[in-house]
């Protein structure tokens, strides 16, 4: 009975009208093998570093930016797929998958952690991961072009080519649509987090999980392409959620220099850099604010981005961006503001050029929140700076900072120079100085409290100076040197050899960053800084 009841749904199904049309599939990829060499990746010689003093001591000295526990010699990888199903030039569907990054030797994603990269003997890893899944469609008889989906979203930039505010993956709605030969608009919609709250924490008043935890941004840019000339306006609106912050923020603590235990990441990968991104340096690494937040957070951000090309062989490039974020709370507001400038001349031999750029700072009164522009969250692809910033791919990068507010500064390069058939190189200078009030290093160190006051006692504590990257004070700076060596094998494969160094110079005085008693008298030490550099090689296979 049952095998006649197969064959009459076979044939029901033989019979019935069906509608398929033919999808044509198309596979894109990339291969990297990377090796790095290099040390004092956060311009310390040691996990804990600072130089030791008298004991008993209680202070652990200068952490520039995080411990310093990578090996100094490392080899990863990492595989990214690409699908594509195309069933005409107005639908389609693409799925990015990614395996790795997977470090040579390591078959754990962390320490302790469960899912194994499958980087070490035996492998046999799950590290295989969904990218970016997206749908391309375009509405019927008007030139509107629809994308919706995990895809990766860089806000426009013309001189870094890539975006302080916000450059990552992101599930959400983008809408583009064709005006004219000259102008185009596209609007977007982004959710960031949602429904990962795990409810109220030990202290807190009682909140149900998931509660006013999502974080939406909304946003508008109107490319112009003129003879020579490109301009793009856009602005974004972001709303965010009081349990986005949890528990940085929502949670009061005994003490202005107390971190407790359950600050681990539970909502998700990149949180960290909203933490830091969207608050004050200050109150999001040292965890002193006492006031819940119950309403949602307001961001904007406006900016001016393009570039002339009209004088060929000459190229200029500009970026001017202003964001704010207003909470409930004055003293979490962050708003501030960046320009980045770019001149560069195209010879035979290679392209020189020089930039400059400004970012506003922090001043010293911590009452008023931060007057550095706030940022989201800024992967890799900054092409001004390989090392100090996130310019590189899976190497060791963001010595100084991923992004680069409350900084200005200017830099050199001499870009795609060419001798020989196949091997160009690309030499940086970098200078880095920082825009931030010096008091704000005695908030760093404890020596003022969250009240704005100097303390008498204090418990010294381990401390990292911006999580964000090193804190620059208008009394600090870097300097980066860079060369970059590529030879294309083959059309498809591509050898990059690499050498970067970043020599940093902070104000070790006692007015600054240098230790020293609170209450007079003990011992003063300074911080066992050391410059920080790379030698990279890295096998590029693009199919």
């Amino acid at each position: 009975m049952k095998k006649h009841l197969v064959l009459l749904m076979a044939a029901g199904l033989a019979l019935a009208p069906l509608r398929a049309e033919s999808v044509e599939f198309k596979v894109k990829g990339q291969w990297i093998v990377n090796f790095d060499y290099g040390n004092y990746g956060k311009f310390a010689n040691s996990p804990r570093a600072t130089n030791k003093a008298p004991n008993p001591s209680p202070y652990t000295g200068y952490n520039g930016g995080a411990t310093n526990t990578a090996d100094e010699f490392g080899t990863n990888q990492r595989v990214r797929l690409q699908l594509q199903a195309i069933a005409s030039e107005y639908l389609s569907g693409t799925v990015w998958f990614e395996i790795g990054d997977q470090q040579w030797g390591n078959a754990m994603d962390r320490p302790g952690g469960t899912n194994a990269y499958g980087g070490a003997l035996g492998a046999d890893g799950n590290a295989v991961e969904v990218k970016n899944a997206y749908l391309d469609w375009t509405l019927p008889n008007t030139p509107l072009k629809v994308r919706m989906g995990i895809q990766e979203i860089t806000l426009p930039n013309f001189v870094a080519k890539t975006s302080n505010i916000f450059q990552d993956d992101v599930p959400g709605i983008v809408a583009s649509y064709k005006v004219n030969e000259h102008a185009d608009v596209t609007g977007f919609w982004f959710r960031f987090y949602n429904d990962n709250y795990p409810g109220s924490l030990a202290g807190q008043p009682r909140t149900s999980a998931n509660y006013m935890d999502n974080m939406d941004a909304a946003g508008l840019l109107v490319p112009l392409s003129f003879d020579g000339l490109k301009i793009t306006p856009w602005f974004m609106h972001a709303s965010i959620g009081p349990n986005v912050m949890n528990p940085r923020v929502n949670k009061a603590y005994s003490s202005w220099n107390s971190v407790p235990s359950n600050t681990s990441d539970q909502m998700g990968n990149g949180i960290t850099s909203v933490y830091t991104g969207m608050l004050p340096a200050v109150w999001a690494t040292k965890q002193g604010h006492s006031d819940r937040l119950t309403e949602y957070g307001n961001a904007f951000w406006g900016a001016v981005t393009g570039e002339y090309t009209g004088s060929d062989p000459f190229r200029l490039a500009w970026d001017f961006t202003y964001g704010s974020v207003a909470y409930e709370h004055a003293q979490l507001n962050r708003s501030g503001w960046e320009g980045f400038l770019l001149g560069e001349y195209k010879l035979d031999w290679g392209i020189p050029g020089i930039y400059a750029w400004y970012s506003s700072g922090d001043t010293g009164d911590i009452k008023n929140g931060s007057q550095r522009m706030p940022t989201i969250r800024s992967t890799t692809g900054n092409q001004l700076s390989k090392f100090a910033s996130n310019g590189s791919i899976i190497s060791r990068k963001n010595a100084v900072t991923a992004v680069w507010t409350g900084t200005w500064g200017f830099g050199a390069r001499l870009k795609d120079i060419s001798f020989l058939e196949d091997l160009t190189h690309t030499i940086r200078i970098n200078h880095f100085r920082g825009t931030n009030d010096p008091v704000m290093a005695k908030y760093f160190l404890g020596k003022k409290n969250a009240s704005g006051n100097y303390v008498t006692t204090r418990v010294g504590t381990d401390f990292n100076a911006g999580v964000e990257g090193i804190y620059l004070t208008t009394k600090d700076s870097a300097t980066e040197f860079s060369l970059v060596n590529e030879w294309q094998i083959y059309k498809n494969l591509t050898m990059n050899l690499e050498a970067h160094y970043v020599l940093l110079n902070l104000d070790t005085s006692s007015s600054v960053w240098g230790r020293g008693a609170v209450a007079g008298g003990g011992w003063v030490g300074k911080p066992n800084l050391r410059d920080a550099w790379q030698c990279n090689l890295a096998f590029y296979y693009n199919f």
